[in-house]
């Protein structure tokens, strides 16, 4: 009888044992994929945000006597044009909530002015954390230009991972840089995309590199990257040769590829398709 009991709770612990371990193909078990955002608590960050930076402005010294510390408090960088924020009026935009930067913590990111030109970023990404007080400016991120939550995982007792894009470029060509929040690209530390994506409108030959289908197939994050090879001439005798609409499309093609999620984020299980690689070094993407 004690032999039995003995092998029963051997059983039971080994059952245990097996249900912790991660799948072998690199999964993670409980990952889910949930909406990006907590509409709420995007609404009250970017409330919070705002009056902050408005509360700034509306303190500045008359001319041009800023210190740039005082602005580090709302996340901006040394280099903002304050002058030029706070005379436009402080916007900003929530794009995801969840724990991002911290397992168990209320935050949500932002979409906010930098102070900064095109050419270096319009936009900025900034963390908000509730306190007892409200939500509160937490640690600055990536600057770029119109920045777009796509996707938001969440792991028990981890950080969320947060997909995101940014839609930049001018004058006919348009790369998507997409990737994952606080990993490279998307970091205040920067890096190179995880995904170097986009679209041209030139006339010729031209690939569009999509972000499409996002999913969590067996505890894997799946990411579909559509291509769409084609040729772009002028519909019109005046179009300009740098907006075509006239398109032939030769061949698409989706590709899929997967990702690990744990406490530090998203890994990459296979390398990217060369295609991919290709095609946006071609379109300088």
């Amino acid at each position: 009888m004690l032999f039995e009991m003995g092998a029963g709770h051997a059983l039971l612990l080994a059952v245990a044992f097996l249900a912790q371990m991660p799948p072998p193909d690199g999964g993670t078990p409980g990952a889910r994929l949930v909406p990006a955002l907590d509409a709420a608590k995007g609404k009250k960050a970017v409330a919070a945000w705002v009056a902050a930076t408005t509360k700034l402005c509306k303190s500045r010294p008359d001319g041009g006597a800023d210190r740039p510390e005082r602005w580090h408090t709302v996340g901006l960088s040394d280099g903002a044009d304050v002058s030029m924020l706070c005379e436009i009026g402080p916007r900003a935009t929530a794009l995801a909530s969840g724990s991002l930067l911290q397992a168990g913590a209320d935050e949500v990111l932002l979409d906010v002015m930098s102070g900064q030109s095109r050419a270096l970023g319009e936009d900025q990404l900034i963390v908000m954390r509730a306190t007892p007080a409200g939500y509160r400016f937490q640690q600055a991120g990536a600057i770029g230009n119109s920045f777009e939550a796509r996707a938001r995982v969440t792991v028990p007792a981890a950080r969320d991972v947060v997909v995101l894009c940014e839609r930049t470029g001018h004058g006919g060509l348009y790369p998507l840089p997409c990737g994952f929040f606080d990993q490279g690209y998307f970091s205040s530390r920067g890096g190179r995309a995880e995904l170097e994506l986009g679209s041209t409108t030139i006339c010729g030959p031209t690939a569009t590199l999509s972000l499409g289908e996002i999913a969590l197939r067996d505890n894997q994050l799946v990411l579909e990257v559509g291509v769409e090879q084609a040729t772009l001439a002028e519909r019109t005798p005046d179009e300009s040769p740098y907006g075509c609409t006239k398109k032939t499309i030769k061949s698409k093609k989706t590709f899929s590829i997967s990702y690990a999620i744990d406490a530090k984020g998203a890994h990459r299980l296979a390398p990217i398709p060369k295609v991919l690689i290709d095609l946006a070094q071609q379109y300088d993407y």
